[in-house]
């Protein structure tokens, strides 16, 4: 199996921080990531619940060019709490921006209330991209989580589907 190394970014240092750089070895920004660069509403756990709040979000071509230093990632976990839906559109649009992902794993929030958005990004997704779903599930009427493989990338297909 592939060695990986942990790249990850969160709101909450308390809780990641530690979590990150010593049980996983890797690399924590404290920070939260989305499509565009900006100041914007995030739901960040505080005391055991949800709070809104206005935080400093990074784009993740910008996260990726200032932390990232290889040139493909084997698994991206997005749980970004409803940016998910633009990133993922970006992604799919300008596939050139981003290294190639081997393995996504994502979380859309919302989606009884995000349909219009939701189902042409999920046409593009399926039909366009080079992402296929594996593994499909709904959470709480709330999240779909989907766990995705890159097929057309030779060297994620070698890296861990073709033996």
């Amino acid at each position: 199996m592939p060695q990986c190394k942990f790249l990850g970014i969160d709101s909450g240092a308390a809780l990641s921080k530690e979590f990150y750089e010593k049980r996983l070895g890797g690399t924590y920004v404290e920070g939260l990531v989305g499509a565009k660069n900006g100041t914007f509403s995030a739901n960040v756990l505080e005391k055991g619940a949800y709070v809104v709040k206005e935080l400093q979000h990074f784009s993740f071509t910008y996260f990726l060019s200032k932390y990232f230093k290889g040139n493909l990632i084997d698994l991206l976990f997005m749980d970004i709490e409803g940016d998910e839906y633009e990133l993922m559109k970006d992604m799919i649009d300008n596939p050139e921006l981003y290294p190639p992902i081997c393995q996504l794993n994502v979380e859309f929030h919302d989606s009884s209330k995000k349909t219009e958005i939701m189902l042409p990004l999920f046409n593009k997704l399926f039909g366009e991209s080079s992402y296929v779903a594996i593994k499909g599930g709904f959470f709480f009427s709330q999240i779909n989580k989907f766990h995705l493989i890159n097929v057309k990338n030779d060297e994620c297909l070698k890296k861990y589907f073709i033996k």
